[in-house]
């Protein structure tokens, strides 16, 4: 049974931008001046993350199909679990989130990746198949920096780069980002 992919309805960039464009200016989904904070006010930096992020999320929810709107909403839950969270790393910036929106909606990416935060706070996508990886991290102002293992014919290639979100398609094309961005059969190493 071939699964649904997670764009219903996907806008052009030019859209893309003016949508952007639109949103509120969120500097950080959280800040602090100290790495030794209080749980309670960890708590509320997390949550407060958790809110900003799932707001950039909804502006552009329609583009989205639901369950793959649920299985975000998930995912940064647990990512942003109080009881998980080390205090002395940062809360994810709001503008690493609004590059990861984009990336994804600019991408049309039918499966989705698994998220982390870097140590700077930046979110961090990674899709894998069998043994080949694609991590991307995303910066503010649309800038990401991607790193990819990919196994065929019996090679290994690595690469890495950094650039906008409008160019990741064609400097990852090279590689058949279909493997990691479609859903399908896992290719042999």
């Amino acid at each position: 049974m071939p699964r649904s992919p997670m764009v219903t309805s996907m806008p052009s960039n030019a859209s893309l931008d003016a949508m952007f464009a639109n949103m509120r200016d969120y500097r950080s989904l959280a800040s602090r001046s100290s790495t030794n904070v209080q749980a309670a006010d960890l708590g509320l930096e997390l949550s407060n993350a958790r809110a900003t992020f799932k707001l950039l999320v909804s502006q552009v929810s329609m583009h989205l199909g639901i369950a793959w709107l649920h299985k975000l909403f998930s995912q940064i839950d647990s990512l942003l679990d109080l009881e998980e969270w080390d205090p002395r790393d940062p809360p994810p910036k709001a503008e690493t989130a609004r590059t990861f929106i984009r990336m994804l909606l600019v991408l049309k990416v039918a499966r989705k990746p698994g998220l982390g935060i870097s140590n700077s706070g930046n979110l961090i996508a990674a899709w894998t198949t069998g043994p080949n990886r694609l991590t991307v991290e995303c910066f503010p102002n649309d800038r990401v920096r991607w790193v990819l293992t990919r196994h065929q014919n019996s090679e290994v290639e690595r690469a890495a780069g950094e650039g906008k979100i409008d160019r990741l398609k064609s400097f990852i094309a090279p590689y058949d980002p279909s493997v990691w961005f479609e859903y399908g059969e896992q290719l042999p190493a």
